[in-house]
C-alpha cells in the first residue's frame, strides 16, 4: 500500500471520529439540556457544616426530626434515642456531595411523574433552628444513582445525585437493632424459676440430666428489633406492668437482663446490663462503652416478637 493510499484512509478514519464526537455530544445535550456545573444541592448547609444540628424529613404526613445533642446524633420522636449511624452517615455524604446534574422540564405532569407531589419527601436542614436548605425529593432513577429534586423555594424540577437511602418509618432512623445476643457464648438462661446452663460455648443446655439442643426462647430473644424508644420517665406515665424477666449469662461474665412488660397485646422491653462476680476486663469495657444505649430506655417490641418473649417456655 503506498504512502497516499495510507494518508488518504487515516483521513477517512479522523473524520469519521470527528463526526462520532460530534453526535456523541449532541445526544448528551439532548438527553441533559441543561448542566449546572456541579452546584451543591445543600450549599448553605455545606458552608455552615459544623453547624448544622437539626435534620427533618417529611414523608406522608409524618416527620423524623434528627437532632446533635452532647455529640451525639439522637431522634427526637423517639424520645431522644440514639440515632442509625449506618442511615445517618449515609445521609450525610448525600448532603457533603450532592449536585444538581440536569434540569428537567417544570410541569404539573412532571411534578407526579417524579413522584414530587404525594409521595415525595421534604428535607430540611438547620443551624440552630435557622433553616438553612430545604428540598422535596422525589423518585430515584439508574439503581438509585439520581433522584429527581424540586428546590422548595423554586418552580423548577432537577435531577441530582446522590443515593438518599430515606426509611418513610422513623424507628428506622434509630440504633437497629437494639441488642444482639450472642447465643453461642451464653452459659445460662433464667427465667420461671428454671436454669438452663451448659458447660462450653456451642454446646446444648442442661436441666436436670435433660439435654436442649434447641432452645426458641433464646432464638426470640438473640435480635431486638424496636418500634419505639421512651425514656425512662415517660414510659412510667404508661403504667404498664412488668410480667416476664429472662436473664442471659455470658461465658466471660456478662449479664444481659431482659424485663418484659404488657398490656393489651402492647410489649415492651428494658435491657439492664451486670456482670458476674469474677467477669473478664473486656466486660466492664463493655458496659462501660454501651450501657448508654440501654440504661432507663424502654424498647416497644413488633407484636409477634413480644407476644413469643412472654409466652414462649423455657424448656
Amino acid at each position: 500500500m503506498n504512502a497516499d493510499k495510507i494518508l488518504k484512509i487515516t483521513f477517512i478514519v479522523f473524520a469519521l471520529s470527528v463526526v462520532l464526537a460530534f453526535v456523541a455530544v449532541g445526544v448528551t445535550m439532548f438527553r441533559y439540556p441543561t448542566q449546572s456545573h456541579g452546584k451543591l444541592v445543600f450549599e448553605k448547609a455545606y458552608e455552615n457544616v459544623d453547624g448544622v444540628d437539626k435534620i427533618e424529613i417529611l414523608s406522608h404526613g409524618n416527620i423524623t426530626t434528627l437532632m446533635a445533642q452532647n455529640g451525639r446524633w439522637v431522634v427526637k420522636e423517639a424520645d431522644g434515642y440514639f440515632a442509625n449511624i449506618k442511615y445517618l452517615n449515609s445521609l450525610m455524604t448525600d448532603f457533603n456531595k450532592s449536585t444538581y446534574y440536569a434540569k428537567q422540564e417544570f410541569s404539573e405532569e412532571n411534578l407526579d411523574n417524579y413522584d414530587l407531589t404525594k409521595n415525595a419527601v421534604t428535607l430540611k436542614l438547620y443551624d440552630d433552628d435557622k433553616l438553612l436548605d430545604e428540598v422535596i425529593l422525589g423518585k430515584a432513577v439508574q439503581n438509585n444513582i439520581f433522584h429527581f429534586m424540586k428546590p422548595a423555594d423554586e418552580n423548577e424540577i432537577w435531577l441530582i445525585d446522590g443515593t438518599y437511602n430515606l426509611p418513610r418509618e422513623f424507628y428506622s432512623w434509630i440504633v437497629q437493632p437494639v441488642m444482639e445476643l450472642p447465643v453461642r457464648m451464653v452459659e445460662k438462661i433464667k427465667t420461671d424459676d428454671i436454669v438452663l446452663q451448659r458447660y462450653e460455648e456451642g454446646m446444648p443446655f442442661v436441666h436436670k440430666m435433660q439435654i436442649y439442643e434447641n432452645v426458641a426462647l433464646l432464638n426470640y430473644a438473640k435480635t431486638i428489633l424496636a418500634e419505639n424508644v421512651l425514656n425512662a420517665d415517660n414510659f412510667a406515665k404508661l403504667k404498664i406492668p412488668q410480667v416476664r424477666e429472662i436473664t442471659f449469662i455470658i461465658f466471660q461474665g456478662l449479664v444481659i437482663n431482659y424485663k418484659l412488660y404488657s398490656q393489651n397485646d402492647e410489649y415492651w422491653l428494658n435491657i439492664n446490663l451486670s456482670t458476674t462476680s469474677l467477669p473478664k476486663t473486656m466486660v466492664n469495657d463493655y458496659i462501660k462503652d454501651n450501657n448508654i444505649f440501654f440504661e432507663n430506655w424502654y424498647f416497644k417490641l413488633p407484636q409477634d416478637q413480644g407476644r413469643e418473649l412472654m409466652f414462649t417456655p423455657l424448656i
